[in-house]
């Protein structure tokens, strides 16, 4: 299962796509960010991940890369936290407030907000982010293309 491949792979393999179910290459452990790989290698044994102020958007891209995965970033009692999920969904512990979370695939498709993402969200904005780093942002009233308030500040999870 891709969470629980060794993290000392240096080489790829492959990952599919949810939304195309095109299988394409993950990158190598080797070839991750600092930060996405301590991502990986908590998360490949551990459902969670408690961080400090910040995560980066790019460590986390690359992270549900490697993983195959979503993740999500959610904020509870003000602290920081990545959750694994699943290869399609996210499922966050009860006091959290998802800020952004990833799409397991190169291109989201504007369906996958309509039955999945809007309807769970709640009144403040959330964030999306491809394996191609294009971030989305959303509230239960549908997609915002500029929002005037968002989880990520330069590429920066706050």
């Amino acid at each position: 299962s891709p969470a629980t491949r060794g993290t000392t792979r240096s080489s790829s393999t492959s990952i599919r796509d949810v939304e195309t179910g095109i299988t394409h290459l993950s990158p190598a452990f080797k070839d991750l960010s600092t930060g996405a790989k301590r991502i990986v290698s908590h998360l490949s044994k551990y459902q969670s991940l408690k961080v400090g102020e910040s995560v980066l958007v790019e460590d986390l891209r690359q992270a549900s890369q490697f993983l195959g995965r979503e993740l999500g970033v959610a904020r509870n009692n003000g602290r920081l936290f990545i959750r694994r999920g699943l290869s399609d969904r996210v499922v966050f512990r009860p006091g959290d407030r998802p800020l952004v979370h990833t799409h397991p695939t190169f291109v989201t498709r504007k369906i996958h907000f309509r039955d999945y993402d809007i309807p769970n969200a709640d009144d403040f904005v959330e964030a999306v982010v491809d394996w191609s780093g294009v971030v989305t942002h959303f509230n239960k009233s549908g997609i915002i293309s500029n929002p005037q308030v968002s989880p990520i500040i330069n590429g920066v999870i706050r």
